[in-house]
């Protein structure tokens, strides 16, 4: 265990206080389902890239930036390589885990 280690848990609650704090007014609120859709690429080199997005209810949220990422990177690199759009809804549940539930449909292939 480093030094860095030992404050890596306080680190990680400070800036969690400090983004609730600054960009809390824009967070999506729990078990709320919001209607949208983005588009975003999947690369040739394992890269995916977020290229558009609309969520009725839910403008420029740091948190929905970081659930449509984890969604593009967990979920959908089994898609291939191409240009995808999602349609659907998203939410949080109650614990904080987000969720996108619709259907993909895939623009253009290479």
């Amino acid at each position: 265990m480093s030094l860095s280690d030992a404050f890596a848990m306080i680190d990680a609650e400070n800036k969690a206080r400090v983004i609730g704090e600054t960009w809390g007014h824009l967070a999506p609120v729990r078990t709320q389902s919001y209607e949208g859709k983005m588009i975003f690429a999947n690369g040739s080199y394992g890269d995916h890239v977020l290229l558009y997005s609309t969520w009725k209810g839910l403008d420029d949220s740091p948190w929905l930036f970081n659930d449509m990422t984890d969604f593009m990177c967990e979920k959908a690199k089994d898609l291939g390589e191409g240009v995808f759009q999602f349609d659907g809804f998203y939410r949080r549940d109650a614990d904080g885990e987000w969720e996108f539930d619709g259907s993909i449909s895939q623009s253009v292939r290479w």
